[in-house]
Order: C-alpha cells, then structure tokens, then sequence
C-alpha cells in the first residue's frame, strides 16, 4: 500500500538559513552521496558538503522534504550560466553539442541541482510523491520571479533526471516534447574519465512549452547523440 506524504507526516518547505546542518547531515550520509555521479563528497568535486550546502543557500533556495525534523529529500534552486548556443570544445576529445535557445527569451534562468530523496521510504514503506512535491514547489518558486524566468536541470549521461524530468512534464501534457538542451564534458564536475553533463529544460509557462515543441527536430538528432554516448558510458 503506499503512503502519500501527509499519511508518512512528511512536510515539505523552503529551508531556512538554520535548517543548514540537517541539510548536510542528510547529503552526508553514503548512501545519498553515492547516488551522485562522482559523489559529493569526492575530492573531484572541489566543494566540501557543507560549503555547497551554505552557497547553495546564499546563493538561492533549497526545497526540503522533512520527517520528525529530519531531511529526507531536498532539491536547490541556484542561478543558472548557460549561453545561447553550444560552446565549443576546448579540446578535440570533449564533447559540446545542444540546440540554440534563441526564442526562449528567459534572462533570470534558474538551475534545479542536488536533487535527492530517500530511497528507503519509497522501498520500505511505500511512501510516495516527495520528489514530485519538491520539483513542483521549485516551479513555483521560479513562476513567482516573473516571465523573464526560467529553469533547467542538469544531471549526466544515463543519470536518472532526464526520465524524471520527462515525467513530470508529461503530468502537465501528455504530448511533452522532450527538453534534452546539452551535452557537454564535464571534467571538472565528473573527472577526467567521467560521463559528459547533460542539460535539461523544464517549461514553466505557456512560452516554454512553445519553444520547446518547435524545437522537436533539433532535439531529436541530439537525443540520438545521447543514446551514442549512454552505450560508451554504460
């Protein structure tokens, strides 16, 4: 039988500048950090736990779901940087490709990053909707900063984002266009032998969702690259 949130009494909230620690606490625990690709706590990713956790806090939000004072899923919300078209490769062995996003006039972007919830409530107690409840406070949050905002994800090639980011589109239209942006190597963010960063754009307004249907054709040939890359990386 599954649970919803309020029968598990999980809550979810904007974290305050004191609920720091239990944020760490939770990213710190190795089975949380090891779902990460490398894991947050690798030397690879040049940010201890706690000073990504304190950045991520001045520089946005986090999105916490909470148990009995305990975090068991959270989500940020930082400034994005993303440019208008592919950068090119510094080096002939790196990756860079992705659509143009000329006509998505977004100049605030937003970027949802450390995205994690607690297996075990899912898988032993059948608790669920966390994930959901906290993408879906994120988009509203970006809504309430006006039209000139938009957001994007990033996870890595076969990392489990895209399929969810898929899904949670296809909750709004059935007919979701698939939002894949870029493909780029990461080296600094994966290590040197690690899987390219893939970007992903999550609509929130009527505009988005016309940019990206009109962007079907570029997206597809893009998908093919990714489908390439999965069976090098996988």
């Amino acid at each position: 039988k599954f649970k919803s949130l309020e029968e598990a009494k999980v809550t979810v909230k904007e974290a305050a500048i004191s609920d720091a620690k239990i944020i760490e606490a939770f990213l710190s625990r190795p089975e949380i950090d090891s779902l990460f690709v490398p894991p947050l706590s690798d030397p690879t990713r040049g940010i201890s736990i706690q000073d990504r956790v304190r950045k991520k806090l001045n520089d946005g939000r986090w999105i916490i779901a909470l148990r009995n004072n305990t975090v068991v899923g959270c989500m940020a919300i930082v400034p994005a940087r993303i440019t208008q078209a592919a950068e090119k490769p510094k080096k002939d062995t790196e990756i860079s490709k992705g659509i143009s996003l000329d006509g998505w006039n977004k100049n605030e972007v937003w970027e949802l990053s450390t995205v994690v919830v607690d297996q075990k409530l899912s898988k032993e107690e059948g608790v669920k909707g966390i994930s959901d409840t906290l993408f879906e406070q994120a988009k509203q949050w970006v809504t309430t900063r006006g039209s000139q905002a938009g957001l994007i994800t990033d996870s890595w090639i076969g990392g489990a984002m895209g399929g969810f980011v898929a899904r949670m589109n296809q909750k709004v239209k059935n007919d979701a266009p698939d939002t894949l942006i870029r493909i780029y190597s990461d080296p600094l963010k994966r290590g040197e032998d690690g899987p390219p960063t893939v970007i992903y754009g999550i609509p929130v307004d009527k505009e988005g969702w016309n940019f990206f249907g009109s962007q079907e054709k570029e997206i597809a040939k893009l998908r093919e690259d990714y489908e390439e890359l999965k069976n090098k990386f996988h």
